[in-house]
């Protein structure tokens, strides 16, 4: 089955435009760009593995942009701290830690695979150590947390790097792949899914029969069985008509 991620809008600006009322004046944060064209693709081996580090990409995408919109806010409302007194920060702080845990949850979210693994495991551990320094800051903060803040700015500085090395890795996989081989995948993923469909079904038919056996006379479980036995036939047959090129071959075997 292929793995899809679903949006999440980012929600800091109720927070952002509280925060200028009650501690400053400050501007708001210039639009972050958005990069252009496809999304970064990947390996082209297995088929399963390249729709799930296509995925991937498009997730990390969506996660990277958010996140640098989370440190701009952040950004913004740290240089009217000054003025701020110490439960309008508190508020403040337990938003951008709720808002953060979101996207720390989405990037352990990101589909895995192979291909993806390593890259994943790098983005969570920074998001979990980004969450916790924001939390130690929230649960510790105080007029002079200067410390509190530096181990805010290094975590972000860490995950800057894991991301940056992580777009960088997604780059690599979508020039190693040709458009012929992600058509090829595209056409086997959506074929499977149905053969899955039908396949699931079947594993659902069978749990039915099991629980039905002591209510059951020997021809009708004959009869199901056989019914069973017929539907697996025409599973077999339609991985056998699955779409075959040199990245699914081996999948189809």
């Amino acid at each position: 089955m292929r793995l899809k991620i679903s949006l999440l809008p980012v929600t800091f600006l109720a927070v952002i435009l509280s925060l200028a009322v009650a501690c400053s004046e400050a501007s708001a944060p210039a639009a972050l760009p958005t990069s252009g064209g496809e999304p970064p693709a990947a390996t082209p081996v297995p088929t399963q593995a390249l729709q799930a580090a296509r995925d991937f990409a498009q997730g990390h995408q969506q996660i990277d942009q958010e996140w640098d919109q989370f440190h701009a806010e952040f950004d913004q409302w740290r240089t009217g701290l000054a003025s701020c007194d110490r439960s309008t920060a508190l508020i403040a702080l337990r938003g951008f830690t709720a808002d953060f845990s979101d996207i720390s949850r989405r990037t352990s979210n990101l589909p895995r695979s192979a291909s993806t693994k390593s890259s994943g495991d790098r983005l969570i551990e920074v998001a979990e150590k980004e969450e916790s320094a924001l939390r130690q800051l929230r649960d510790r903060w105080h007029p002079n947390s200067a410390d509190l803040f530096e181990a805010v700015d290094q975590a972000r500085s860490a995950a800057a790097v894991a991301q940056k090395e992580v777009s960088d890795d997604l780059a690599d996989l979508r020039e190693s792949t040709s458009p012929e081989e992600l058509d090829d995948a595209k056409e086997f993923s959506e074929a499977f899914d149905v053969v899955s469909e039908d396949w699931d079904k079947l594993h659902d038919s069978y749990k039915t029969l099991k629980g039905e056996l002591a209510d059951l006379s020997k021809t009708d479980v004959t009869d199901r069985l056989a019914t069973l036995i017929k539907d697996l036939d025409g599973i077999k047959s339609a991985i056998d008509d699955l779409p075959s090129s040199d990245t699914s071959k081996s999948m189809i075997s």
